[in-house]
């Protein structure tokens, strides 16, 4: 942290006293700013992205690319647009996160990274396989975990577009689609046309567990037949890139 973050007491307070509430920025050296919540599992998120790897080759990857958009499904409070951006000046960023209260600091934290930030788009919204509207439960000790659940008492309505919609939006090439939609990944593979998967060329992902036994292998395997190779990555994330 000393190394890499300027005001790095402020990120040792955030470990020290993890049950302290509020709101705390960090300033990255290399010039990033990122505010998150404390007492919360958003410092989770900053290190598995930042320090420990995860998506760490969906953004090697990136660094190398000639240009186009990276989609950002389940994008949080920003931290991985953030860090595409970031790693290379010639992408731009379409990011989607249906959550109020993380959409809100994600419109922050695009407002503090003024040269990052205007690279990136943010849609109140959440991808999955179809139009539609869902209930979206927020999990306070764990933002990134919440979710999209159904027959569920609460939660807000947010407005659910299809990655068909989404991709038919798009002009610019696909560099990079992330997903990490807690389980609705299994939607969007389902209802996308088959034809569609071809204009995206690589995909960081998190997979979550499927609603019954062996749903994970017939996704992977299901992704395989569409021309992807699949490849392990650090904090349970996966690289996908094409190869036909």
């Amino acid at each position: 942290m000393i190394r890499t973050i300027e005001n790095w007491q402020e990120a040792a307070a955030v470990r020290l006293f993890r049950k302290s509430l509020g709101f705390s920025l960090l300033r990255f050296r290399g010039g990033l700013n990122l505010i998150h919540r404390r007492g919360t599992r958003d410092w989770d998120v900053i290190h598995e992205i930042l320090y420990a790897g995860g998506y760490g080759k969906a953004l090697s990857y990136l660094c190398g690319a000639e240009g186009g958009v990276v989609l950002d499904l389940g994008a949080n409070i920003g931290v991985f647009s953030l860090a595409a951006a970031s790693a290379n000046t010639r992408i731009s960023v379409s990011a989607f996160e249906p959550g109020p209260p993380n959409a809100d600091l994600f419109a922050a934290n695009i407002a503090i990274n003024p040269d990052v930030g205007k690279r990136i788009v943010l849609s109140r919204a959440a991808v999955g396989g179809w139009d539609s509207e869902a209930k979206w439960h927020f999990d306070a000790q764990n933002p990134g975990g919440s979710a999209l659940k159904a027959g569920i008492v609460g939660g807000v309505t947010v407005p659910v577009r299809s990655l068909s919609s989404v991709l038919d939006t798009i002009r610019e090439p696909i560099a990079l689609l992330k997903m990490d939609v807690e389980g609705t990944e299994y939607d969007i593979l389902e209802n996308t046309p088959h034809d569609l998967w071809a204009k995206i060329p690589a995909i960081g992902m998190e997979l979550h567990d499927g609603k019954n036994v062996g749903e994970r292998d017939a996704f992977l395997q299901k992704l395989k037949q569409l021309g992807y190779e699949i490849a392990p990555d650090a904090c349970s994330t996966l690289f996908l890139k094409r190869t036909t």
